[in-house]
This record gives structure tokens, sequence and C-alpha cells, in this order.
């Protein structure tokens, strides 16, 4: 087996844990720069070029959208108005089916029982839910218990993105601030 023309990198450290193989690589003075700030490298295939992307740990699955909850993960969520259409319930995994429980924390009633197909990693808020905002729920998904507040930004809030994040809802308040800037573009 003859490898010479393989190139294998590994870059460890800033959070970052890849690796990437090109064949015949044409120019090689990425390998010079600080692993740390690869952000793509080219690969040859068949005369063309090929974008390959580093992931970061946890970003193997994003969010959809700002005013998508991840029903795995406890917090907090911020969503805008009363009309629940607008907040989505996402799960990561999608490769089985599975059931979200949605309960109130102070009694564990059930609220809402929502059913994910396999490949479907959405559902809308369910309808006979209200969403009020510092409620409080629990999210059961499988056998994880998931505690999760919910706020809703003041209407006449000018900067919300800074309120979002004031409220733990960071992630979030990174995706917002992303929109509003791709927006003026």
């Amino acid at each position: 087996m003859r490898i010479s023309h393989t190139i294998f990198s590994i870059a460890l450290g800033c959070g970052i844990n890849s690796a990437v193989t090109a064949d015949s690589v044409i120019d090689d003075s990425y390998l010079n720069q600080k692993s740390c700030i690869f952000n793509s490298v080219y690969q040859n295939r068949d005369s063309g070029f090929l974008p390959v992307r580093f992931r970061r740990r946890g970003e193997e699955n994003e969010l959809p959208s700002v005013w998508a909850l991840d029903v795995s993960k406890g917090g907090h969520f911020c969503y805008l108005t009363q009309e629940q259409k607008q907040v989505v319930l996402w799960r990561p995994d999608m490769s089985q089916t599975a059931t979200l429980v949605i309960e109130d924390s102070n009694t564990f009633n059930e609220l809402a029982t929502i059913r994910f197909r396999r490949n479907k990693d959405t559902q809308a808020w369910p309808r006979k839910v209200k969403l009020a905002s510092d409620v409080v729920y629990m999210m059961k998904i499988g056998s994880a218990y998931n505690k999760v507040t919910v706020h809703q930004v003041p209407a006449n809030e000018a900067d919300k993105a800074t309120w979002m994040e004031k409220q733990g809802c960071t992630q979030q308040s990174e995706m917002y601030q992303q929109q509003v800037v791709d927006k003026s573009l």
C-alpha cells in the first residue's frame, strides 16, 4: 500500500478535534498555519476542489433556528411573542423514534406528549401548553429529565440580544445577533 501522496493531519487544541486526508495536495502551505485557526482545508478530487470545514465539539447538529428549543438540554429559552408557532421543539439525535413529555415542574403533571418519528428532528410547540414567561417546564425525553425555564423577550426591548444573554439564553443571543447582521447585509 502506497501512501506517499496522502497527508494525514490531526489538529488538537483550541477545542478542535479533527482529522483530514488529502490526495495529491497541490499547495501544502496550510500546514504551516496554526492548527487553532483552521477554517477549511481543500482536497484535490478529480481536478476539483472540495472544501472541508473542521467541526468543533458539540457542533455536529446545530439548532435550525433562533427559536428552536433543544429538548435534550436543560437551561433557559427565550421567545419573542405569545404566538406559539414561532417556537419549535428540536432534538439533535433523530436516528430513532422518541417521545418527549412536557411536565409542570412544580407538580410533575403531564402537560403534553410529543412523538418524534425517525429522521424527524422538529415538532411544533404543543397548542395545549400555553407559553408563559418565567415558567419552568420539565422535558423528559428517553430517560433524561431536563429543566427548561422560558422567558418572553419584552416587545419594547431595544437590545433583544443583550436581554436574552442576561436571561441565560446565550446561544440564542449569538444566533439572533448573527441573524440581525445577515439581514443588514
